[in-house]
């Protein structure tokens, strides 16, 4: 059961520009307007660590 105010989205990392925080929400309402500035500025600051992250944890090739 979830919580008022809980919720779950994937951010599309290497989609996201100025302005435009690009996200599905999963399950729940989604975060405000404020949450989401946030997250788009840790985006645009490490989408370089993100990408390195993702690719060695998700892009493995064996």
């Amino acid at each position: 059961m979830n919580k008022t105010g809980e919720w779950e989205i994937r951010i599309y990392f290497l989609r996201c520009s100025d302005g435009v925080l690009d996200f599905d929400i999963k399950w729940g309402d989604g975060p405000s307007r404020r949450v989401q500035r946030e997250l788009l500025t840790m985006v645009l600051e490490n989408r370089t660590a993100l990408l390195l992250e993702w690719e060695q944890k998700v892009c493995t090739q064996k």
